[in-house]
């Protein structure tokens, strides 16, 4: 069955903490906001701002040298969490190998001398060895020629003149 009740007005709906848009702009232009306390349209805009500031002071951050700082905060991570996953068949070599070589890209990085374009064909394999939460002897050896063909004098970043 229909309810036929008529609406409440707008200014007995107003009591309820919940206003409809319709409500807000058929009032009048100087009762707009009422139902909004002084404190937390104040508050709400400084948070706004802070939040685009905090945005701007970080892409400052990552656009000098905090980029390549990150990226080698992450590969230190992720180094660990490499070690972690090395199967048991794994000879001690191998993992040496990985972690002189993940060891040297991480400084790499840090100091802004690698094209970080270049990382990719290492984060593909990445990607692709770690997808089992195990690495085989032959991820370790594919993982460590990528990173000697990354540290290699030929991939550094172009020097700007």
């Amino acid at each position: 069955m229909e309810d036929l009740t008529p609406p409440l007005p707008v200014e007995e709906r107003r009591g309820c903490g919940f206003q409809k848009p319709a409500d807000y702009y058929s009032a009048p232009p100087g009762q707009r906001g009422k139902g909004i306390p002084r404190g937390m349209q104040i508050g709400c805009g400084v948070a706004g701002l802070l939040f685009i500031g905090l945005m701007f002071l970080g892409a400052t951050f990552l656009s000098a040298e905090g980029a390549g700082k990150f990226m080698g905060y992450l590969f230190g991570r992720l180094k660990s969490e490499i070690s972690a996953m090395t199967a048991a068949d794994v000879t001690a070599e191998q993992k040496q190998a990985l972690d002189r070589e993940l060891d040297v890209l991480i400084r790499k990085t840090e100091s802004n001398d690698l094209n970080i374009v270049s990382l990719q064909p290492l984060l593909r394999e990445m990607r692709e060895a770690v997808v089992d939460n195990r690495l085989s002897p032959d991820e370790v050896t594919r993982l460590t020629r990528i990173l000697r063909e990354l540290n290699a004098p030929a991939a550094r970043a172009p020097q700007a003149k």
